[in-house]
């Protein structure tokens, strides 16, 4: 039996904790070597790491950017509905999709749209955000109208 010790931080380093598998030799197809496969693997995937530093800078820079238009504007509204007064997510914070603030990128990341470009981004709420997807907001209006008009 072999005993492995994996010590894991947070993204932030102010958390740590210790995780011990304890692996049998003779039966590698067991879910302890699964853990440590992946451990490895995840610890030395360039993708994993890079993607995991580019969503901490878009969490920081998306913070950044509501607390200035909140600062600038007074309140926080959705681009396309009539939702006010949108909160906006810090650390240790659970805000419900309908009221939570969030940057939209009006031309979409997979559509060419600009990741960091102020002329790029707007304030949605995250009911909307997430149902805009990668949609033009032409489509994503059109959609929407749509869907009111059946529900009535």
């Amino acid at each position: 039996m072999v005993v492995q010790q994996i010590v894991k931080k947070s993204h932030s380093g102010s958390t740590k904790w210790v995780e011990t598998i304890y692996f049998n030799v003779d039966k590698p197809n067991t879910y302890a070597s699964y853990v440590l496969l992946k451990n490895y693997y995840w610890e030395r995937d360039e993708d994993n790491i890079n993607s995991i530093a580019n969503r901490m800078r878009m969490i920081g820079f998306s913070r950044t950017y509501l607390t200035h238009i909140k600062e600038t504007t007074g309140d926080l509204c959705c681009a396309y509905c009539p939702k006010t007064n949108l909160i906006i997510e810090l650390d240790g914070m659970r805000v419900s999709n309908d009221s939570k603030a969030t940057i939209d990128h009006i031309v979409a990341i997979s559509n060419g749209g600009a990741l960091f470009d102020y002329k790029n981004l707007c304030v949605a709420c995250g009911t909307c955000n997430s149902k805009k997807s990668n949609k033009t907001v032409e489509e994503f209006l059109k959609n929407r109208k749509n869907n009111l008009v059946i529900s009535k």
